[in-house]
């Protein structure tokens, strides 16, 4: 419930309260990877990102098999400017899940209201294959740091 609730209130971009959801689920269900993860994934759209990786890599403890702790831990790189660290991480997600480069550019046209309810990964992800192409050009230095 606590799960859902939160995805409700990140849907309406209300993050501080959608962080309070999940953590209450975390109250209940402290094992929940999937809480964890979205927690982290609340923590970072905050700007709380050391915050958000601990989080990340607790659902990661949890439960092994959920990929999308590190797509979002190596988000938290990127976004650090660990380029190649960023890259190493998206492509072991891409690795144990080739679906994950599956890329929808239909749906990127059109504006999704309910995006938030089936993505967990940080707001601002553009596809696994865009994020390590871009983090292997800047880690290259073939990318001028503004990003043109």
């Amino acid at each position: 419930v606590w799960l859902f609730r939160g995805h409700v209130l990140r849907s309406l971009g209300k993050d501080g309260k959608a962080l309070e959801a999940y953590l209450k689920g975390l109250a209940v269900a402290p094992e929940n990877a999937a809480l964890h993860n979205m927690a982290g994934v609340q923590l970072a759209a905050l700007g709380q990102l050391a915050d958000a990786a601990e989080s990340f890599q607790t659902a990661r403890r949890h439960d092994p098999q959920l990929l999308h702790t590190d797509i979002n831990l190596g988000l938290l790189a990127q976004a650090g400017g660990d380029w190649t660290g960023a890259a190493e991480l998206m492509r072991k997600a891409g690795a144990a899940n080739p679906g994950f480069y599956h890329d929808e550019w239909v749906g990127r046209a059109e504006r999704d209201p309910f995006r938030a309810f089936y993505y967990e990964t940080v707001l601002g992800y553009a596809g696994l294959g865009y994020h390590i192409g871009y983090c292997e050009q800047r880690a290259s230095g073939t990318v001028p740091p503004s990003g043109r």
